[in-house]
């Protein structure tokens, strides 16, 4: 063969291949476009030749990833797959595709331009349909070919009732057909036929010039489909007294070589029949004839085996056929590889040149002995086998089926179900993000519902505790017991804030801080938090911006990162803060563990040399209650309400951490972008002592009690009313004397905030301070948490109820 010739032949495979192939120059211009490239394009070789592959789609520019340029740049193969996904200049219709390019150079490795093929993935969103579809075929054909052995008549009656369902009709038939005298020779009716059939006398033979419609697939050698049988056509002839009613036909002929050889009609499904239902029954009948052949004798089991092979060959699900081999006590050794399909050697990376013939152990020594013992159960049982497995080495994912074709055979169907798994996985996780949510919200109507009565009782408690110690000796039992009622008092009203908190309905009052200066203020109390054995590094950020925060809040996330540093690092360690302005940008967010959004933040980091955490904990980190420490050293709340305080303050966290290697996290806060008044710092509490009259209102007895006595103990005058009736009625008595209101919020006829309305219209200039066991959600409806308006959450203790008091009466 001279090399004229051999030119010849590779150009024409490359002009006729049905891909889309183009050979570019080093300028990335078009020099070769086969026919299918320029099918798909729609343009003339002249139209495409010396110019940009984005010119000749239609495109504005070149895409990104593009495989050539990568392929020209680095001198290397190179693929991608290009779809509106990733090209933002592309449009829906563009589709997309699977490009790979590959370099192009003389002998002596001087590049002189690149090659590309092109294949359309654009079906692959409907991968797990066909992969259905595909399924239900292969298990037909397969129960079709594993047909026990028996009588022709029995094998196609079965035949026909897998035709039936295969294309979800009601009716079918199949005929055999001689092309030598032009006769239809009935085989087999389906049941349904039989049981409504009223024709007197059906014919078994009929001649093929006397058929109707149902002979076109002969006449045309085509499938054909009535979807609307009852509108006229030329070519039907009507139907005989008593036949079944046919609403919709499709038939078509079975195909041995040149020659139809039968032909199958199904009818009556319940929508149109279409391409993919022609295609299924074709199919079908293949495989079903290939069994006919089988029972017909030698010389059509060899047509039959043709047959069988293009179908092996084309299929798009990997075939291989195995030998089992056995030790000598019987049991599964080995097995070897007899024939596998192209399609198997794409899925696989094996080619079949490399391991037909040779043995598992042989061509993959790495082989686990439990493949070896489920196929050769397979083989001794002939009980078929299916599941899934995940091909590390690839990457990949597949559906596989192990049947027994042959005594001590078997047969495995490789199906690669990886994008349909990854769809599954991709709702399996948002099905966990909503269990999750759904708890978190019945955490959060639960902590919601008791937070009120819950304060206020431990508002009475804590308050009544005060006042008596007060009043005992500083020791002794009594003042003992006492102390040890405050204690539980207030780990109740921390539990209840971590609750509200990790909700995100703790009631905040959020004020412009420099983050800096709060956690320099803290540190004297997280070293005596951590201990002296834990060293407490501070890298303080320069010139960050500022946050807008409740300053408890913050004291509460950076002291519950400090606790849970300590609780990790075994003997001493080292505890890490750090400050700094960031700037998250999309692919940032992209890769962070939390929900974030692209913009500037400040960065508090708190890093230790702790164990670390494995995947698992790490998995379940935010979730409320769970906790890695002993019973009773820990609520499971600390992470979860770092995590509510973070998000109700619109920010994000990000963990990382790994056993043996300590522990990261990284919380981002809004950094304050706006210009606002200066960050003030706090005021040191002035005496809490006074000697104005205050109007005190509360509905609760128990409280408007004890606050009363609270306040009169620090020198106030108080006057008191359990409604707002009341208020009003005592403010109007007393206008020219109450300096303060002191009012719950959430009472009968009159809520807190209408109230102090009211009053300021009686006592202008009058202060006012508001308090509430109520959650955040409840109390902004009622317009207390707005900026400026004076708020205390209950329970309180007596000391910041008497600084809240002073503190409003000096501002």
């Amino acid at each position: 063969m001279t090399i004229e010739t051999i030119q010849d032949y590779a150009f024409g495979a490359l002009e006729e291949a049905p891909v889309l192939i183009a050979v570019f120059d080093l300028q990335r211009s078009v020099v070769f476009a086969n026919r299918a490239y320029r099918e798909a394009a729609g343009l003339a070789r002249e139209e495409i030749l010396g110019r940009k592959c984005f010119e000749i789609w239609g495109l504005g520019k070149s895409c990104e990833g593009c495989p050539v340029v990568a392929s020209l740049t680095t001198g290397e193969p190179a693929q991608a797959e290009m779809s509106q996904d990733n090209q933002s200049h592309w449009s829906v219709d563009q589709g997309a595709w699977l490009c790979r390019a590959a370099p192009l150079s003389h002998g002596e490795g001087a590049l002189f331009g690149a090659v590309l093929t092109a294949v359309s993935i654009s079906r692959r969103t409907s991968a797990e349909a066909r992969l259905v579809t595909q399924n239900r075929r292969q298990r037909m054909i397969i129960d079709i070919l594993q047909f026990p052995s028996g009588n022709l008549q029995s094998f196609l009656d079965h035949a026909l009732n897998k035709a039936i369902e295969l294309t979800e009709s009601r009716i079918g038939y199949i005929y055999f057909y001689d092309e030598d005298t032009r006769e239809f020779t009935l085989n087999t009716w389906s049941r349904d036929v039989m049981k409504e059939c009223a024709v007197v006398n059906p014919q078994t033979k009929y001649e093929l010039d006397r058929t109707g419609i149902w002979g076109e697939a002969v006449r045309q050698r085509q499938a054909i489909v009535v979807n609307d049988f009852t509108s006229p056509d030329p070519l039907k002839k009507g139907i005989p007294e008593g036949h079944v009613r046919l609403e919709r036909f499709l038939t078509i002929p079975v195909f041995q070589q040149e020659r139809i050889v039968a032909v199958i009609g199904v009818a009556n499904k319940q929508s149109d029949y279409d391409e993919t239902d022609e295609l299924q029954l074709t199919l079908l009948m293949d495989a079903v004839w290939k069994s006919v052949e089988i029972f017909r004798g030698r010389d059509a089991l060899v047509r039959s085996d043709d047959q069988f092979r293009n179908l092996f060959e084309e299929m798009l699900d990997g075939f291989a056929l195995h030998e089992m081999i056995f030790d000598a006590q019987g049991n599964p050794a080995d097995y070897r590889f007899l024939a596998v399909n192209p399609a198997f050697e794409r899925m696989t990376g094996l080619s079949a040149g490399r391991i037909i013939g040779r043995t598992v152990l042989e061509v993959m020594p790495g082989i686990e002995p439990h493949w070896i013992e489920t196929y050769g159960k397979v083989v001794q049982t002939g009980e078929p086998v299916f599941f899934e497995n995940f091909a590390a080495g690839l990457g990949r994912t597949f559906e596989v089926k192990a049947y027994r074709c042959a005594p001590g055979q078997f047969t495995t169907i490789f199906v690669d179900v990886t994008e349909s798994r990854r769809v599954s996985l991709g709702q399996e996780t948002l099905r966990e993000q909503l269990a999750q949510a759904r708890k978190m919200e019945s955490i959060g109507r639960l902590a919601g519902g008791v937070a009120h009565d819950f304060n206020n009782m431990l508002n009475i408690i804590l308050s009544n505790a005060e006042l008596v110690i007060d009043d005992v000796p500083l020791y002794g039992q009594v003042h003992e017991a006492i102390s040890e009622i405050q204690k539980a008092a207030r780990r109740s009203a921390a539990l209840t804030a971590q609750l509200l908190a990790f909700a995100r309905k703790q009631p905040v009052v959020p004020r412009r801080l420099d983050l800096n200066a709060r956690v320099e203020g803290m540190l004297k109390m997280l070293g005596r938090l951590i201990g002296e054995d834990i060293e407490l590094v501070w890298l303080p950020g320069a010139g960050i911006g500022t946050i807008l925060m409740d300053p408890s809040q913050l004291d509460q996330v950076l002291a519950n990162l400090c606790v849970n540093s300590r609780d990790a690092i075994e003997g001493s360690g080292r505890i890490t803060i750090e400050t700094a302005d960031v700037d998250l940008a999309e692919t940032d967010c992209a890769t962070m563990s939390d929900t974030a959004v692209p913009g500037p933040y400040v960065m508090l980091k708190v890093s230790d040399t702790g164990q670390g955490m494995d995947e698992e904990t790490r998995s379940r980190l935010f979730e409320p209650f769970f906790t890695t420490k002993a019973l009773g050293k820990g609520t499971g709340l600390g992470l979860a309400t770092i995590h509510g305080i973070v998000s109700q303050n619109n920010g994000s966290i990000c963990v990382r951490s790994e056993v043996g290697e300590g522990t990261t996290f990284r919380i981002f806060l809004p950094r304050q972008i706006e210009p606002t008044a200066a960050v003030v710092p706090e005021a040191a509490h002035a005496d809490a002592f006074g000697t104005e009259t205050l109007l005190l209102v509360e509905d609760e007895p128990e409280i408007l009690h004890v606050a009363r006595r609270i306040l009169e103990r620090h020198g106030y005058r108080v006057l008191i009313a359990s409604t707002p009736a009341e208020a009003i009625r005592q403010a109007t008595g007393h206008a020219a004397e109450i300096r303060l209101l002191v009012s719950d919020v959430i009472m009968p006829e009159m809520n807190g905030r209408d109230l102090a309305g009211r009053l300021g219209a009686l006592i202008p200039g009058l202060k006012c301070l508001f308090m509430s066991g109520y959650t955040a959600d409840y109390i902004a409806h009622h317009g207390v948490l707005d900026e400026g308006v004076h708020f205390i959450q209950k329970p309180f203790t007596k000391k910041a109820f008497t600084e809240m008091v002073r503190l409003v009466l000096d501002s």
